[in-house]
């Protein structure tokens, strides 16, 4: 079988074919996926293959606090409590450029096209940069972030500090659009709905919020006994899935603001520690995290399809791709790659070398030997 077209080339495929033709040879040829885990106390960031790590990635001088692919997964992204955001070839692991920041850099996002990024700090202000040169194109006039999401078309940037306020921003001008801060605590956690025009965030102060991403008015306010860090967007926007520090799940109708469903006593470890992700493509699944196991659970039904459990081992992070067909989840000792319609283990690799905090998962290309994930054939593919 020939090998099919490195991620590479589909970047370059952008200046000359439809953007929709794009789109889908991007979903159907990188069929394989990267997984990274980031080691703050080591400063390094380190790419798995099939069989162990394959790739470290050192450049940072301080702890690593954040990592994610670009979306075609031949780039990738990293930010420290240095004070720099690098972003890296994932192919060769050199760093492709360094961006520097006079404090930590807390958050960071790329664009859903893989243009532009824009970086966070403790003390100075987010920037948007260009993804090629890193040079910088606009600066967002905020400080004291905690978090920071792009919305789906790339015009428009959402912040959300501690304090409560949640910002949105013109991406090509650096204008605020509205502010909303009716949270009465930490915003813990921000999600965006697909169509761009509806967010909903967790805080501290056991609310979750629904607002419209143009006008910041509210929504929805969805009362919880404590305070919600996870949520998640499901079936194409139409409900929002909340966790609390309860152990409890809660299903809300995203349109009229009620509780469709609730899932209680997630945990019996630290309640804290219960998460939740929608599964990409599937939008009728949820993956919730706790110490002791992932679930993948039908958000309609309520009803647990699949437990992965790694006995002995604690769970510390899970991650789900855009497509939802794999989970990759981390461990104290282990890192291991599930399938999403079976539940089976597709691989399972040691790292108790170096304490790993986090985990992320990226595309890879066609029938990479390395990835992880189902392959297809060539024949399948489409033609150009």
């Amino acid at each position: 079988a020939r090998p099919g077209p490195p991620c590479d080339v589909l970047r370059r495929m952008r200046a000359s074919l439809p953007e929709d033709m794009v789109r889908r040879v991007a979903e159907l040829a990188p069929v394989r996926y990267r997984v990274a885990t980031l080691s703050p106390s080591a400063a390094t960031v380190t790419l798995w293959g099939r069989g162990g790590a394959r790739r470290l990635l050192r450049g940072h001088s301080l702890g690593v606090t954040g990592f994610v692919f670009f979306p075609l997964g031949d780039r990738a992204l990293s930010w420290s409590t240095d004070g720099r955001a690098i972003i890296w070839d994932v192919a060769t692991g050199g760093a492709f450029r360094q961006l520097h920041h006079w404090s930590p850099v807390v958050c960071a996002r790329v664009f859903p096209r893989g243009d532009r990024i824009v970086t966070c700090s403790e003390a100075d202000a987010c920037v948007i940069r260009d993804a090629a040169y890193g040079s910088p194109l606009v600066t967002l006039p905020v400080w004291d972030v905690r978090g920071v999401e792009v919305l789906p078309r790339g015009d428009r940037v959402l912040t959300f500090a501690p304090r409560g306020a949640v910002a949105v921003w013109d991406a090509a001008t650096g204008a605020k659009r509205c502010e909303q801060g009716s949270h009465g605590g930490t915003v813990l956690v921000a999600r965006v709905f697909p169509d761009g025009e509806t967010v909903v965030t967790g805080g501290s102060d056991s609310r979750a919020i629904v607002w419209d991403a143009s006008t910041c008015l509210i929504r929805h306010a969805l009362p919880h006994t404590c305070r919600v860090p996870g949520v998640a967007v499901v079936g194409h926007g139409s409900a929002v899935v909340t966790t609390s520090i309860s152990g409890g799940l809660y299903t809300w109708n995203a349109s009229t603001g009620l509780p469709l469903r609730v899932d209680p006593g997630q945990s019996t470890w630290r309640m804290d520690s219960v998460r939740v992700e929608a599964l990409g493509a599937r939008h009728d699944l949820i993956v919730s995290t706790t110490l002791e196991e992932v679930r993948v659970m039908n958000v309609t039904s309520g009803a647990v399809l699949h437990r992965m459990v790694e006995t002995p081992d604690i769970t510390v992070a899970a991650c789900v791709p855009p497509a939802g067909d794999i989970i990759a989840t981390l461990g104290v000792h282990n890192i291991s790659v599930w399938d999403v319609a079976s539940g089976a283990k597709l691989e399972s690799m040691a790292h108790s070398r170096l304490q790993s905090t986090d985990i992320a998962v990226g595309l890879g290309s066609v029938l990479d030997p390395d990835g992880f994930g189902p392959g297809v054939s060539w024949k399948d593919l489409p033609e150009m």
